[in-house]
């Protein structure tokens, strides 16, 4: 049914302003990007997981396991300063001029005593250690509305040929834990730039495959919504849940060192579901969280699941730093990732009525494709991305071109939700805190 004109003319405007506020807020602004490696000044070793904090907005990032960031900067002047800081470490600080023009860090290690560590395999009881990094986990974790930039990307492939690929760039928002709303819906991310590719209609034919109920004519779009709902439900019905933990055997793998801090490799399970715990020694700081489950469609397949998620520790409070979710029987497999590029550290508030109106902006985005904004955070090619054109180019049509007939208009060009006005506002106010 078609959409009476007056309202999608009143929404076209609306949205032609909508991006332009976008696209010239930053107006007179000054962009940077920041980036390079973290190493210790004695040893020249990289130091993984180190704070890169941009302290007028308290924005910030990690470097990865080889000491690596970046922080891209829409908003900033050259005064504004920049604080690097790793646990044993004399922090760092400098202004964004001065970080521009680096592409080191070195950190100085800090004088003080380091009383060794012993960890005896004998003494040691794992089962209260774990509980005690899942109460610790639930206790520091922020229960508050939180706010970061992100990256989602999600593929499917049918009979090995890829049918689908998306991304794109936007909030991960968590909402708050709110009593009047299900836990598995208060954890979304809403694209402010996007680019898409699912015209093949085999991706309805591999859909259908995945979700064994669907009987729809359109198919949502995920935004890493399934993948966020994956991590809800770790930290509510899974091993992080401190009412559901107890029902879990755990069982010490191995032991390994990062950057001289004694990580823990645990293995645990509890009947179909068994995954591995990444977690420090010392501080109880959880690296990352592996786990893989099978179950049997009504139509009779085995499909298997496997999802990562991976920490990140700001002080004592974790968030979420990358997820994957992939989901395969022996005919599909359909990826969805999701990486933080910022995260927002202060306070953060959403009021009820913005949350419904953002809950239904992110099932039916509107489709804003900039090319240039990829360039600004530098965002890796997927690694099958040359098959993932050669596949999808088949009708003749390129991928790029592909993103760009879909860019500017509702996912849903005739959704009666076509209308959040509110959503819409908050995510011109959202970019204001980045």
């Amino acid at each position: 049914m078609r959409i009476f004109s007056p309202i999608k003319k009143a929404n076209k405007l609306m949205f032609i302003s909508f991006f332009c506020l976008i696209c010239f807020a930053s107006f007179g602004q000054q962009e940077f990007t920041i980036s390079g490696e973290v190493i210790d000044n004695k040893s020249k070793e990289p130091l993984p997981y180190a704070y890169v904090i941009f302290v007028g907005k308290s924005l910030g990032t990690t470097t990865d396991l080889s000491g690596q960031f970046q922080l891209y900067l829409s908003e900033a002047s050259e005064a504004d300063r920049v604080k690097i800081l790793y646990v044993g470490y004399e922090p760092l600080i400098m202004t964004v001029a001065e970080a521009c023009g680096e592409e080191t860090f070195k950190l100085q290690p800090k004088v003080e005593k380091i009383k060794e560590v012993r960890v005896n395999g004998k003494r040691f009881k794992l089962r209260p250690f774990m509980r005690e990094v899942i109460e610790r986990y639930n206790e520091e974790r922020r229960t508050t509305p939180h706010i970061a930039y992100g990256h989602y990307r999600e593929k499917a492939k049918l009979n090995g040929k890829y049918v689908m690929f998306m991304e794109g760039l936007g909030y991960s928002v968590f909402l708050g834990e709110n009593p009047n709303c299900t836990y598995l819906s208060n954890y979304k991310f809403y694209n402010e730039d996007m680019r898409c590719c699912n015209t093949d209609p085999q991706w309805k034919k591999c859909y259908s495959e995945r979700n064994v109920t669907y009987e729809g004519e359109e198919i949502p779009p995920n935004n890493s919504f399934g993948t966020l709902r994956s991590f809800r439900c770790l930290e509510h019905d899974d091993v992080l849940s401190p009412k559901l933990s107890f029902r879990y055997s755990f069982d010490k793998d191995s032991t390994y060192y990062l950057n001289g801090e004694p990580v823990f490799v645990v293995k645990y399970g509890f009947m179909g579901d068994k995954g591995t715990i990444h977690v420090f020694a010392e501080n109880m700081h959880l690296l990352s969280i592996e786990k893989e489950k099978k179950s049997k469609h009504k139509k009779g397949k085995v499909a298997r699941w496997k999802e990562k998620f991976y920490f990140n520790y700001y002080g004592d409070t974790p968030f979420l730093a990358k997820a994957e979710n992939i989901h395969f029987s022996e005919n599909y497999e359909y990826t969805n990732e999701l990486d933080i590029l910022i995260q927002k550290l202060d306070e953060f508030n959403v009021s009820w009525r913005e949350y419904w109106d953002m809950n239904t902006y992110c099932r039916n985005p509107f489709i804003n494709y900039t090319p240039e904004k990829w360039k600004n955070y530098h965002i890796q090619p997927d690694a099958d991305y040359a098959q993932i054109k050669a596949d999808l180019s088949q009708s003749g049509i390129a991928v790029e071109e592909q993103y760009n007939n879909a860019a500017r208009k509702w996912y849903y060009p005739d959704s009666p939700t076509n209308k959040p006005y509110v959503a819409i506002d908050k995510i011109i106010e959202l970019k204001k805190l980045f």
